[in-house]
C-alpha cells in the first residue's frame, strides 16, 4: 500500500476502505474492523515507514494500533532530530512505551548538519532521564555522542527498562571510571564500547599511551554476561586511545556470534611481539559460533602478526575484517562471504599476494579494500595535510568492489 501524504490522498484512502462515502459513514471501515494482529501484520510488510504513517493517519483507531510499528525503532541521526523527537517523547509517554530500539547520535559528524550546529549533550541526557520511566519496551539503547552520557542515565535505564539487553556507548577524552554504573548491567546480549575520534590532530604527538580498562568492565562482561552474542570494543584506526584488551581472552561466551576489536592492544609491544599470543588464539578456538570477526588495528606490534589457528577453528566464520596476513592464515578462508581488507600497502609487491589470496575465496559475495597510502604519498611527494601523518597512521582510502 502506497499513500501520498497530502490530506486529499488520506481522504481518498479513507473512502477506499469504507463501505459508504465518507460524509455518510456511520461505522468503521472494513479494514478498521480487522483484528489488531492482522493490522500490525499488514504494517509489518510495508517497508517504508512513511507509508505506514499515511496508513495509520486514515483514522484514530488505525493510528493507535500502528504506533508499535511506527516507533519500534527510533534512530536520531541529527541534533535537530534529537531535540525535537526527545522533546515530543517527554510529553507523550504513550508513544515512548512503543520504542524497542533507541539510538541517539548527538553532534554526529557523519550527518549533513553544518559543523557549527552543535548541541550540549548534557541537555539530551536530562531529556532521556525524563523519558526513561516510559521506555518499558526498550531492549536496545545506543549512545553515539562525543562523550559518554551522564552516569545517572545508566542508573535510570537499569531501573526503568527491564527488557534492556543491548547497550552501546561511545567515549571521548574523559577517563573511564571503575565505579561507572555502566558496568552494573547484567545478562547483556550485545555490548558496544567505541572510541570516538573527533579529529586527527592528536597524531602530531605520536602514538597514544596504553590504558587499562577498569576491572569492573571485565567483570561485567566475563562474569555477568554469559549469553553475550555481540561484542564491540574500540573504534576505527587510527584511534586516539589505546586500550589494553588482553582480558577479553578470558571470556567464554558460547553464543558469541560477532566480535569487533578496534585499534587496541592485544599484546604488550616487545622485541618478540611478532609471535602470536596463545591466549587470543585459544579464545578464538573456544568460540565456534563466531559468524563475524573484525580486527581493525593498524599495523604495529600491539596485535599478533598472524593468526596461528588449527584447521578446525572458526567453522562458522562468514564475515571477516582484518589485514592480509590474517586472511592468509585463516583455517577455512573459502567459507568467507563478506570481506573487508584493511591496511593494504600501495606497492607492487602487495597486490600479487592479494590476488593469490582472493582466488581461494570461492564463496565471496562482498569485498571492501582499505589501502594504506602513507608510503605512496611519501615517495611521490604529493601535497600533505597541515600536519604530517606518521608512518604508523595510514591514510583512510577506501576502495569498494562487489563480487558476484
Amino acid at each position: 500500500m502506497h499513500f501520498i501524504g497530502s490530506p486529499s490522498a488520506r481522504l481518498r484512502a479513507k473512502q477506499l476502505f469504507s463501505n459508504t462515502p465518507d460524509h455518510t459513514k456511520t461505522r468503521p471501515a472494513a479494514v478498521e474492523r480487522l483484528p489488531v494482529n492482522i493490522l500490525q501484520e499488514i504494517a509489518g510488510h510495508i517497508s517504508c515507514l512513511h507509508d505506514v504513517f499515511n496508513f495509520g493517519s486514515t483514522s484514530r483507531r488505525m493510528w493507535k494500533h500502528l504506533l508499535p510499528r511506527l516507533y519500534a525503532d527510533v534512530d536520531l541521526k541529527t541534533n535537530k532530530q534529537c531535540k525535537q523527537v526527545l522533546g515530543v517523547l517527554a510529553k507523550r509517554p504513550g508513544v515512548a512505551r512503543n520504542i524497542c530500539t533507541l539510538t541517539v547520535r548527538p553532534n554526529n559528524m557523519d550527518s549533513r548538519a553544518p559543523p557549527q550546529d552543535t548541541i550540549d549533550e548534557r541537555t539530551l541526557s536530562e531529556l532521556l532521564l525524563r523519558i526513561a520511566p516510559y521506555l518499558t519496551s526498550l531492549h536496545s539503547f545506543s549512545w553515539d555522542g562525543l562523550e559518554m552520557p551522564d552516569d545517572s542515565l545508566w542508573r535510570k535505564l537499569q531501573k526503568s527498562c527491564p527488557h534492556l539487553v543491548n547497550v552501546g556507548t561511545t567515549i571521548g577524552e574523559a577517563p573511564v571510571e571503575n565505579l561507572s554504573p555502566l558496568f552494573d548491567f547484567r545478562d547483556l546480549r550485545k555490548f558496544s564500547f567505541v572510541v570516538k575520534c573527533a579529529s586527527l590532530e592528536w597524531i602530531i604527538d605520536g602514538r597514544p599511551p596504553m590504558e587499562k580498562l577498569p576491572r569492573r568492565f571485565w567483570e561485567m562482561l566475563v562474569e555477568h554476561c554469559p549469553d553475550l552474542e555481540e561484542l564491540v570494543i574500540g573504534g576505527a584506526a587510527p584511534s586516539p586511545r589505546l586500550f589494553d584488551i588482553r582480558p577479553v581472552s578470558y571470556g567464554r561466551w558460547q553464543r558469541l556470534r560477532s566480535l569487533t576489536l578496534g585499534d587496541l592492544a592485544m599484546q604488550v609491544p616487545t622485541r618478540h611481539s611478532a609471535r602470536s599470543t596463545p591466549s587470543f588464539m585459544e579464545f578464538l578456538c573456544s568460540h565456534p559460533q563466531l559468524h563475524c570477526l573484525k580486527i581493525q588495528h593498524i599495523r604495529g606490534d600491539t596485535f599478533p602478526a598472524s593468526l596461528n589457528l588449527p584447521r578446525t577453528a572458526l567453522p562458522a566464520l562468514q564475515t571477516f575484517s582484518g589485514p592480509l596476513a590474517y586472511i592468509r592464515s585463516l583455517p577455512q578462508p573459502w567459507l568467507l562471504q563478506e570481506l573487508e581488507l584493511t591496511g593494504l600497502q600501495h606497492s607492487t609487491s602487495s597486490f600479487p599476494r592479494l590476488f593469490s589470496t582472493l582466488t581461494r575465496l570461492r564463496s565471496l559475495r562482498s569485498l571492501h579494500i582499505r589501502i594504506d597510502l602513507s608510503l605512496y604519498t611519501s615517495v611521490n611527494r604529493t601535497p600533505q595535510p597541515h600536519f604530517r601523518l606518521p608512518t604508523w597512521a595510514p591514510h583512510r582510502a577506501k576502495c569498494s568492489k562487489g563480487v558476484n
